[in-house]
C-alpha cells in the first residue's frame, strides 16, 4: 500500500504554535510596534500576513507562485483585506516587478527552501529592501530515512 503524502502548504498550516518563531521574529527584527511596509515570500494561503496584522500596524504584500493558494488568501481573508493593509499578488520570488527600495522588510515562512535559484531570490531581497531594512526567513528541514546506518 502507498503512503499518501500531506502537500506542504497543508502540513506547515497544522503545525501547532506554528507563528511562534515569527513573533519572535519580529522581536528579533526590530519590526513591533512599527508601522512597516512589508514583504512576505511564499505566503501560502496567506495566513501568517493575516495573523501579523491582529496586532500590527503594517502594510504587508503577500506574494505567491501558485494561482490556487493566492485565490484562497483572497477568499479566506477578505476581512483583512477590506482595510487595505493586505494585499495578495500571485508573483515569482525570482523575478518581481515592485520597485526598488520599497520595503522595510522581506519575510518568508517555510518557503525559501524549495525556491530552486535561491541566488536569484537574494537580489531581489537586495533591490527591495530600503536602506536599514531586514530580511526574516523562518524555513524547515526535512528529514528522511536514508536507509543506511
Amino acid at each position: 500500500m502507498m503512503e499518501e503524502r500531506m502537500p506542504l502548504a497543508r502540513a506547515f498550516a497544522l503545525r501547532p504554535e506554528r507563528f511562534r518563531m515569527l513573533e519572535k521574529g519580529i522581536g528579533s527584527a526590530g519590526w513591533k510596534g512599527k508601522r512597516l511596509s512589508l514583504l512576505e515570500i511564499g505566503c501560502s494561503k496567506g495566513d501568517a500576513a493575516a495573523f501579523l496584522l491582529e496586532e500590527n500596524d503594517y502594510r504587508i504584500t503577500a506574494i505567491d507562485i501558485s494561482r490556487e493558494l493566492i485565490d484562497q488568501a483572497l477568499e479566506e481573508h477578505s476581512p483583512v483585506l477590506s482595510g487595505r493593509k493586505l494585499e495578495y499578488i500571485c508573483a515569482n520570488a525570482e523575478k518581481l516587478t515592485f520597485e526598488e527600495k520599497s520595503y522595510d522588510g522581506i519575510y518568508s515562512e517555510a518557503a525559501f527552501s524549495p525556491m530552486p535559484n535561491k541566488q536569484k531570490v537574494i537580489e531581489e531581497y537586495y533591490r527591495l529592501l530600503r536602506l536599514g531594512g531586514r530580511v526574516l526567513i523562518n524555513d524547515f528541514a526535512i528529514c528522511r530515512d536514508t536507509g543506511q546506518d
